[in-house]
């Protein structure tokens, strides 16, 4: 049966530009933007009697997508093929291999508004939130947060000898206290999404020597990075950019102090 619901939301016209997200008060406090959350999530197939003019049959291909409701359905997901939608926020502490899921296969991680939060890791080898490993090949879509505690990154890159991982970025929030995207090994592709390391020169980092061998790669075509610009030789090679060509980088001066750094297209 068919149900129909409307949601009106009326915003109070004192409000201006107050609201905007991550906008600061005259204290350089940020700003908290207001949220309603339905507590609803949707996803649709055709029912199996519609057809088209050859058959029933047309969408049973469709990539339907697997809800996600804790660390453990988030380590279930790592070697599969599909779409994956997080249906909730999830927290954990990382205490092994085991614990953290570690992408072997092409998935897609759609954060749908929530976050992915690691706190802390009991074994010095693990120090990531996500990993894409091998010739995994992942891509995260946002709105939503990947944030990585105790100084620990929110996702590793690594491969073993002809492999190559690749993860891509279109968008979310990525937090850490020292690097959101490391690459060992493989490519990261970031075509957009902000990136908050609290200015770390390794917000979005290659291992050095296999950077310059060609192992280790990041190419950017978009994003937002809390004062670290991707374009100013991140390498320390005297002319490394992990900007894509046809790129730039744009600054901006925040309230608080923070220069946030902008890739567009030229």
């Amino acid at each position: 049966s068919e149900k129909y619901v409307t949601l009106v939301v009326y915003m109070p016209t004192s409000v201006g530009n107050d609201a905007n997200y991550m906008t600061y008060d005259e204290n350089g406090d940020a700003i908290t933007p207001p949220e309603i959350a339905l507590g609803v999530t949707l996803v649709a197939t055709q029912s199996p009697y519609e057809s088209d003019s050859f058959n029933e049959y047309y969408d049973e291909d469709l990539d339907y997508p697997m809800l996600i409701s804790d660390s453990q359905g988030l380590k279930n997901a790592e070697d599969l093929n599909g779409t994956f939608m997080l249906n909730s926020d999830i927290s954990f502490d990382a205490t092994g291999y085991a614990s953290v899921a570690g992408f072997y296969r092409t998935s897609t991680l759609e954060l749908n508004n929530h976050t992915i939060t690691m706190n802390s890791s009991t074994n010095s080898n693990i120090f990531y939130a996500l990993e894409v490993l091998n010739n995994g090949k992942l891509t995260i879509n946002g709105p939503g947060t990947v944030e990585a505690l105790d100084d620990n990154y929110c996702i590793h890159l690594y491969g073993y000898f002809s492999s190559r991982p690749e993860l891509t970025i279109n968008g979310g929030t990525y937090k850490a206290q020292t690097t959101a995207v490391n690459v060992q090994w493989g490519t990261a592709y970031i075509n957009g999404g902000f990136f908050d390391c609290g200015g770390s020169a390794y917000t979005v980092n290659c291992i050095d020597d296999n950077y310059r061998s060609g192992r280790a790669n990041i190419v950017i075509t978009g994003g937002t990075f809390v004062d670290f610009d991707p374009s100013a030789d991140p390498e320390k090679t005297g002319s490394s950019s992990y900007v894509a060509e046809g790129y730039t980088v744009v600054s901006e001066t925040q309230f608080n102090g923070e220069v946030w750094y902008t890739v567009v297209a030229e």
